[in-house]
């Protein structure tokens, strides 16, 4: 085994691999700034990663998956985010690497892949992160890992979190360590950290457990509820014309005290929000944004009432909301 403390930093590979990088990483701020100045004060064009491309990848989750990540997870970004998935993790997450966008690693925690495509050239294992199956659907694959590219990623993984040594083969693939605290890659870390700042924005949300609904209405449902402990749920619901029977559908959720109707409307679908005590309707949830999985807004609540017309349903496969902490998400029974 090879420690990585005990390598001689100043021999060629990693002095001319530094260098390299810093050029990189000079060019590329160089191109963002004039790019910036370009753009100053013009209409900017969607960007490829935009909040239009949120819907969810039916292809099941895989250890070696190399994926985009879609705008829903990691916001608007001017280049495509790619990840590796290097593991399963505890609770039914995934762990996931983002690979950068340089041809040399920054640091010890950045391994050259061997691939020549852009983008996948380096994978960045010192910025890892678990993500919950649903929030990692928001993906779509575009490559897979070959075994070894999964046990090499692992093993540096390994040596970011626990300072395991590595094999020497690859601590010849791996920059060098960051010491001098003026050290241009520490901003460049602090960047990228924040690219991924999303995902941990997630780790707030508890893990989807399943149980039964109570359903009052006597027609059938196929209603289906997932529960994120407080902070998500989620039904399975058709569209108008298929969600409903001949009467409305209540939900009932004990934890905030109320029911949410829903029911065939003229124009649509109508919410109703009522107080579970007394069966008044509950005017306080007013200007409650609904939106659909583009995260645009499809209807608003006022005092508790809310219609969404049926063309704002005709391309949604869910729609959401958020009431006292709680995201309240009806979902197409065939997504």
């Amino acid at each position: 085994m090879n420690n990585l403390n005990e390598a001689n930093y100043d021999s060629d590979l990693w002095k001319n691999r530094l260098t390299s990088w810093v050029q990189e990483w000079d060019l590329r701020n160089k191109f963002l700034d004039d790019q910036r100045a370009e753009e100053e004060g013009k209409v900017i064009s969607e960007k490829l990663n935009s909040y239009k491309c949120v819907t969810q990848c039916n292809e099941p989750i895989e250890v070696g998956d190399i994926r985009i990540l879609r705008s829903r997870v990691v916001g608007e970004t001017q280049l495509p985010v790619y990840v590796a998935v290097i593991s399963k993790w505890e609770n039914g997450d995934w762990l996931i690497a983002p690979y950068g966008e340089f041809s040399e690693p920054a640091t010890s925690g950045e391994l050259l892949t061997g691939r020549s495509d852009f983008g996948l050239r380096v994978l960045c294992l010192w910025n890892t992160h678990s993500i919950s199956s649903g929030d990692l659907r928001f993906s779509f694959i575009e490559d897979q890992m070959t075994v070894d590219e999964i046990k090499d990623a692992w093993k540096v993984f390994r040596s970011v979190s626990t300072g395991e040594d590595l094999p020497e083969n690859l601590s010849l693939r791996v920059g060098s360590p960051i010491i001098n605290p003026k050290d241009p890659r520490i901003d460049y870390q602090q960047e990228f950290r924040e690219l991924m700042a999303p995902i941990r924005d997630l780790w707030a949300l508890p893990k989807v457990l399943e149980f039964p609904i109570e359903l009052i209405s006597q027609h059938k449902s196929k209603a289906r509820v997932e529960y994120l402990n407080y902070a998500l749920e989620e039904f399975a619901a058709a569209k108008p014309s298929d969600f409903l029977g001949n009467g409305p559908i209540y939900y009932v959720f004990e934890n905030i005290g109320i029911e949410i109707a829903l029911k065939k409307h003229p124009r649509g679908l109508s919410l109703n929000i009522f107080e579970k005590v007394t069966g008044y309707t509950a005017e306080q949830f007013h200007g409650i944004k609904i939106k659909n999985q583009n995260l645009e807004t499809i209807s608003i609540f006022e005092r508790g009432v809310s219609v969404i017309k049926a063309e704002m349903l005709t391309d949604s496969t869910f729609f959401e909301f958020i009431i006292e902490g709680e995201r309240i998400r009806f979902k197409s029974v065939d997504q």
